[in-house]
């Protein structure tokens, strides 16, 4: 019970929630501005998965493709990859943050992330020299069905 407050309390916050089947996502403070904007879609083919040791969350959108990975008590952390017009952001370089929020009421999987994802590049050189460090920040909520 504690959990769906703390997730209707989140929910709540937000301005932009998601009432119906899909996600809605806005991508703000970019370092590249074309990748800027808001992103939504409804029903298929996003979805995700709440277990007890496994929780998956896959939205998929025009031009936008986020996945994320969270394994409790794994000693893990949290995986986010978001491909935005073929460039892939991720959460496992230095500088970037998450914070999910996820339920599972009555068989449906809801939540919230916040993140600052950092372009797979970062760390790498290119022609010799190190690759610059890209990041972007998103915003989004989700209400989805149980992948299959």
């Amino acid at each position: 019970m504690h959990r769906v407050l703390v997730v209707l309390a989140v929910l709540g916050g937000c301005s932009k929630v998601v009432k119906q089947e899909g996600f809605r996502a806005t991508i703000a403070e970019a370092d590249d501005p074309k990748v800027e904007g808001t992103f939504e879609a409804l029903g298929d083919p996003s979805c995700g998965r709440f277990q007890p040791d496994r929780r998956e969350v896959h939205l998929k959108a025009d031009r936008f493709v986020l996945d994320v990975l969270e394994e409790p008590f794994s000693g893990k952390d949290r995986a986010v990859s978001l491909v935005i017009d073929g460039e892939r952001y991720v959460s496992d370089r230095p500088g970037a943050e998450t914070a999910l929020v996820i339920d599972n009421p009555r068989g449906r999987i809801i939540g919230s992330l916040r993140a600052t994802l950092i372009h797979e590049s970062a760390g790498t050189t290119i022609d010799g020299r190190p690759a610059p460090v890209r990041e972007l920040g998103v915003d989004l909520t989700f209400n989805l069905q149980p992948c299959l």
